[in-house]
């Protein structure tokens, strides 16, 4: 393990809910004692912009393109709906329809009454749905499925968060709206949790093949599953929002098995943009200032022995430099993945530390070593991390958080 020394925590953000599923009316919930002591750096003015507050319901929406009333009396209420939260990047079309495709893209609503309905665009892909707070079921909406439903509910209220579980990049994933029964079906907006993470990964953050246990079987989208990921479970630890721009096979300078020289379009790209592999949407990042960055890359640079060490290492600095100007109050923590083994392993923790070696002045700048996965905990497809091996990567970046990033933690 290496880093800064430790950073010590005071009081500062605000979590609410306990996955993040919670009407302002409710009653704040006791958070985990780590983020008891928030760091004083983060009581800045701009990490409290979380505790919005939202208008009071529009009665004029009722028969206005926002929702569009069936002869059964129910309602649809497009995604663009003021009541709805979202956690992650999208575009909001003029249709009232969002588009995203960074696995962990999630949508976030409270409502009342005893069945919803989700419409997607069919083949939208796999999605992992979780209703009131409860474990969540995989829905998969194929090419033949537009709509899915849960029925036999109470009256509620009730909670519904929707979190695409693969790489949408090839889906297209695009969201259109909710069916309820009855006015007013759609309840008071969720107040999203205060602190927030990010992840700059690739197929590994992803959740490639974790759904898996055959080494031997190659990609397959009904075996990745972010939900199981070492980003995902970290972030549902904290009771953090967190958006994930990871891709697999995607590098800091080079993807898999590229030429040498690197590639034209890596991740020091895509991470600007709000659609992966689409130049047409560029993210803007205030609107998203996240508390921590993480960033696990290196695995596809240094792929089948066949790069450059010195450009590797100029690329991870350029990038940790783009990312302090535009984060210029996160901390940033570069991990070495778990995959990574033997001169790979040695060239990408060089090229880390010579980043916090050039750069003292910067306290915010950190370093985390993940183990290397020796089969023990079984592999994944395409010998990617195990559900175990995820959970492990998991449990030591929170062991990691909460040593450097807290005093205590009763």
């Amino acid at each position: 393990m290496s880093g800064k020394p430790l950073f010590i925590i005071a009081i500062g953000l605000i979590i609410y809910g306990t996955i993040g599923i919670m009407s302002k009316d409710d009653d704040q919930t006791e958070s985990t004692g780590f983020w008891d002591k928030v760091s004083e750096f983060f009581k800045s003015d701009e990490y409290n912009d979380d505790e919005v507050e939202y208008e009071e319901y529009d009665e004029t929406l009722y028969g206005s393109s926002e929702i569009i009333q069936y002869p059964d009396y129910s309602l649809f209420y497009k995604a663009s709906n003021p009541r709805i939260a979202y956690m992650g990047r999208f575009v909001y079309d003029e249709d009232g329809s969002v588009r995203f495709n960074y696995p962990g893209s999630s949508i976030i609503a409270n409502f009342k009454g005893n069945y919803i309905g989700v419409k997607m665009r069919a083949g939208s892909g796999s999605f992992m749905v979780s209703l009131d707070e409860g474990e969540p079921e995989r829905w998969e909406f194929g090419e033949d499925t537009d709509v899915m439903y849960v029925d036999s509910l109470s009256a509620g209220p009730h909670s519904i968060r929707i979190m695409l579980a693969t790489e949408g990049y090839a889906h297209n994933p695009t969201f259109y709206g909710f069916r309820l029964c009855g006015e007013k079906a759609l309840l008071e907006k969720p107040i999203l949790n205060g602190l927030k993470f990010l992840f700059i990964g690739n197929s590994i953050t992803c959740g490639y093949g974790v759904e898996d246990d055959d080494p031997k079987h190659g990609f397959d989208y009904l075996t990745e599953n972010h939900y199981y990921s070492y980003a995902a479970i970290t972030a549902r630890y904290f009771n953090a929002q967190w958006h994930s721009i990871s891709r697999s096979g995607i590098g800091v300078y080079r993807n898999y098995g590229d030429k040498r020289e690197g590639s034209r379009i890596n991740m020091t790209q895509q991470f600007h943009r709000t659609l992966f592999d689409n130049e047409s949407y560029t993210w803007d990042h205030r609107s998203y200032q996240p508390n921590f960055i993480f960033v696990n890359l290196g695995t596809n640079d240094t792929s089948l022995d066949n790069y450059d060490i010195d450009k590797l290492g100029e690329a991870y600095l350029s990038f940790y430099q783009t990312l302090r100007e535009t984060y210029p109050s996160s901390a940033i923590i570069f991990l070495s993945g778990s995959m990574l083994g033997g001169q790979a392993l040695i060239d990408v923790k060089y090229c880390l530390d010579r980043i916090l070696t050039q750069n003292p002045q910067d306290k915010l700048l950190y370093r985390f070593d993940m183990s290397p996965q020796t089969g023990d905990l079984g592999f994944g497809a395409d010998y990617h991390p195990s559900m175990a091996q995820q959970e492990k990567m998991a449990n030591e970046l929170i062991g990691f958080l909460e040593e450097n990033f807290a005093a205590t933690n009763e």
